[in-house]
């Protein structure tokens, strides 16, 4: 088994495509430039329409994941 990172993107509360990463900080620094993407929204007072998070999953490595 091995660990990878899944990069989970939501728009409106609806799941976009997964992105998968090795590393926790590769992963985390693409979450942060998605969030940003948000900022004036959110300074604005409007809902928060854009969320992203990153999640830990398990693979099989003879899967070539």
């Amino acid at each position: 088994m091995k660990l990878i990172w899944v990069l989970m993107i939501f728009i409106q509360g609806t799941i976009q495509e997964s992105v998968y990463f090795t590393d926790i900080n590769t992963c985390l620094e693409f979450a942060e430039k998605v969030r940003s993407q948000n900022w004036h929204q959110s300074r604005a007072g409007d809902k928060i329409w854009v969320k992203a998070y990153c999640i830990p999953q398990k693979v099989d490595e003879g899967k070539g994941e």
